[in-house]
C-alpha cells in the first residue's frame, strides 16, 4: 500500500467514524426531552470553563524551556 493509499484509507475510516458519531448523536436527540439537553448544555458549559481553566495554566509549567 502505497502513501496515497494510506491517506484514502485514513481519510475513509475518518469519514466512517464522523458517521456513526452523528447516528449515535441522532439517536440521542430522539430520546432526549428539551428539559434534559438544556441541563446537558449548562452542565457541558460549566466543565468547558473549568477546563479551560486550567489549559490556561499549563503553558506556564512548560518543561521545554532550555
Amino acid at each position: 500500500m502505497d502513501i496515497y493509499e494510506k491517506i484514502e484509507k485514513y481519510s475513509d475510516l475518518t469519514f466512517g467514524i464522523d458517521a456513526i458519531s452523528q447516528e449515535k448523536q441522532a439517536l440521542i436527540d430522539q430520546v432526549l426531552t428539551p428539559e434534559i439537553k438544556d441541563k446537558l448544555a449548562e452542565i457541558d458549559a460549566e466543565f468547558a470553563q473549568k477546563a479551560e481553566e486550567l489549559r490556561e495554566l499549563q503553558p506556564t509549567l512548560s518543561f521545554w524551556r532550555w
